[in-house]
């Protein structure tokens, strides 16, 4: 019996990471685990690491939590309420969204993000205003300017020993970064490749000192 449409469980995932990595084909995964062909089609289209070549179970589903987060965020920016107006007649004035976000959330308790306006905006919730019309940068993020530097070589994952492959010991670990909303930083990810052991640390930016030192302290709480 093939299930109604639901979102995929944890469980679920990791069975289809184990048979993909079998070879199974999509529809012999399908009726295993009694979903739709497409449900795992999607499942694996959205989730599957081009660069790694692989599918991540816990990552994935991490990657689903975020994003019913996101998806459930409160819109404060509900149409003649105050803060509508006021953001509205900023706009008008051709205020920046970052500027707009700063000046009402030092008065108010009701918050709004920069990234909340630069959604409106494109969703036309303001009549007359638009990236091009209104905003200096034509609703470009600010971007630092990005600094060169000389990349080391490194080893590739498909050179590592077959024993990590098999998952044949414990402590090899399978490390992955998830990006987070506009401002809310990252989530890595570390999971031993034999248990399925997880860790999971949270860190500001993705510079190699922040995610080592992510790690460094969720490991250290684990002794």
């Amino acid at each position: 019996m093939i299930l109604s449409y639901t979102h995929l469980t944890l469980i679920e995932r990791e069975c289809l990471q184990e048979f993909y990595e079998k070879g199974y084909s999509i529809r012999k995964i399908a009726k295993i685990l009694e979903r739709s062909p497409s449900t795992i089609s999607r499942e694996l289209k959205r989730n599957f690491s081009k660069k790694r070549k692989h599918y991540h179970s816990w990552g994935a589903h991490v990657k689903y939590l975020v994003r019913r987060k996101d998806c459930h965020r409160k819109n404060n920016l509900l149409i003649y309420t105050d803060i509508y107006n006021y953001v509205f007649d900023k706009l008008h004035s051709f205020w920046s969204p970052e500027i707009i976000a700063d000046k009402w959330n030092l008065n108010h308790n009701i918050k709004i993000s920069f990234s909340s306006i630069y959604r409106a905006i494109r969703s036309k919730l303001f009549p007359g205003i638009s990236p091009a019309s209104h905003l200096r940068r034509r609703g470009k993020p600010y971007r630092t300017e990005r600094k060169t530097y000389t990349k080391h070589s490194e080893k590739s994952i498909h050179n590592r020993d077959s024993v990590i492959d098999e998952r044949g010991r414990f402590g090899d670990y399978e490390g992955d970064t998830i990006y987070g909303s506009v401002g809310k930083g990252y989530l890595v990810t570390a999971i031993d490749r034999k248990s399925r052991f997880l860790v999971a640390a949270t860190c500001k930016d993705k510079s190699i000192s922040s995610i080592n030192s992510a790690f460094r302290e969720a490991f250290e709480k684990l002794l």
